[in-house]
């Protein structure tokens, strides 16, 4: 319950943070938080913030209070619970967590930046299967098209090819009748 508290938190803070300061608090309140501390902060802190009674840094400071006191008065062991909160005393511990935490961040960003990337690979794929699609239906169409043409000129040839042998017919015919009555002069004596 907590936990998914913190993360809206951190993630409207970091909203906040990186200058997208268009977000209306109310925004910051739209969790639906089943612990009742979002709402007892709202109450408390909204109206002064409005009013720029107080700033991000008190409202935070105040969400955080509120949580860790949620997280105190719910453990089963409070002991526990305070001896784990002093280690933050250890001297270095602060700059380790800030580390730790750039750390993570950085990771974050390069796993975002190469799910990005993968995704974008998904969307060349995705148009290129789509581009080889649209290039086999236009080569499917050029095919139908030089099929049917084809056809015709199959069918044009063979026209040409029996007029062909009609033409040689009467050439022949012709040459035959040509010559039979020079082969008659010829043969006849004068």
């Amino acid at each position: 319950m907590v936990e998914e508290l913190w993360c809206h938190a951190v993630r409207f803070l970091d909203m906040y943070r990186t200058g997208d300061h268009s977000g209306h608090i109310g925004q910051l309140y739209q969790f639906e938080d089943q612990t009742g501390i979002l709402e007892t902060h709202r109450q408390c802190l909204a109206q002064p913030y409005e009013d720029s009674q107080v700033d991000m840094k008190i409202m935070y400071y105040e969400l955080i209070r509120m949580m860790t006191n949620y997280e105190r008065e719910n453990c089963k062991d409070p002991e526990l619970y305070d001896s784990t909160k002093s280690v933050g005393k250890i001297e270095g511990y602060q700059e380790l967590t800030n580390k730790l935490q750039r750390f993570l961040n950085q990771r974050f960003i390069l796993d975002i930046e190469e799910l990005n990337k993968k995704h974008a690979g998904d969307n060349i794929a995705i148009y290129g299967d789509q581009n080889i699609n649209q290039k086999i239906d236009d080569l499917e169409k050029s095919f139908n098209i030089l099929a049917a043409n084809n056809k015709i000129l199959s069918e044009s040839c063979a026209s040409l090819e029996s007029k062909n042998e009609i033409l040689e017919g009467e050439i022949e015919t012709l040459k035959e009748k040509i010559l039979e009555p020079q082969d008659n002069k010829e043969g006849t004596p004068m």
